[in-house]
């Protein structure tokens, strides 16, 4: 950062500085902000944090250097546009404050594995996911079943839920959780049917 642009940023309250960071994913914010000045480095110790994954940052020194520094109770937002494997991350612990997760492009295993780490009483509000096309068997259970039924209790927080299916499914079955939060649904690639009508009831 260049030392004008550096004085600047040091002349903004800790509240506008943190309102800028929130424009950052937290690979970008510690690439582009981590090392600064002490204070730089405090302000990110309260910075509300996007972790996303993606092809196009993987330099493992950056990701070292923001795993040895964040907190995981500053996670607010999870995307991954790649399967990734979460034990080896310090999100397995990223529970506390997490509100929402984005997975486009991500096998089962990989939903199996980051979904394990959510209890039920998470808070977490906002789920979109797009369904890996490969590697999917025709009996497999849909998406829909998935998450609404197989893990149906680690989401009884959701406000806001979006799924896209890898292919044309109808809904097998339905449990008795009851998404009482729920107002915004929109789930493609999903056949209706009486079961699925049946859900609709239990988000009364």
């Amino acid at each position: 950062m260049y030392p004008a642009s550096r004085n600047r940023l040091e002349s903004l309250s800790n509240e506008l500085i943190l309102d800028i960071f929130e424009y950052f994913d937290a690979y970008n914010l510690y690439e582009a902000f981590y090392g600064l000045n002490h204070r730089i480095n405090s302000v990110l110790q309260s910075a509300r944090l996007h972790i996303l994954y993606d092809p196009s940052n993987e330099n493992k020194t950056g990701w070292d250097t923001l795993i040895s520094s964040v907190n995981p109770s500053q996670i607010r937002i999870l995307s991954c546009y790649v399967d990734i494997n979460i034990d080896n991350h310090f999100l397995s612990s990223a529970k506390e404050n997490l509100r929402s997760i984005r997975l486009h492009n991500t096998s089962r295993q990989s939903m199996n594995k980051i979904f394990q780490h959510f209890a039920g009483d998470n808070q977490i509000k906002r789920l979109s996911i797009t369904e890996r096309s490969r590697f999917i068997k025709r009996n497999d259970h849909s998406l829909f079943d998935l998450i609404l039924v197989d893990n149906a209790y680690r989401f009884t927080s959701l406000v806001n839920l979006s799924l896209s299916c890898n292919r044309y499914r109808s809904v097998s079955s339905v449990g008795s959780v009851q998404f009482l939060q729920l107002r915004h649904l929109s789930i493609i690639n999903c056949c209706w049917s009486t079961n699925f009508l049946q859900f609709l009831q239990n988000r009364r």
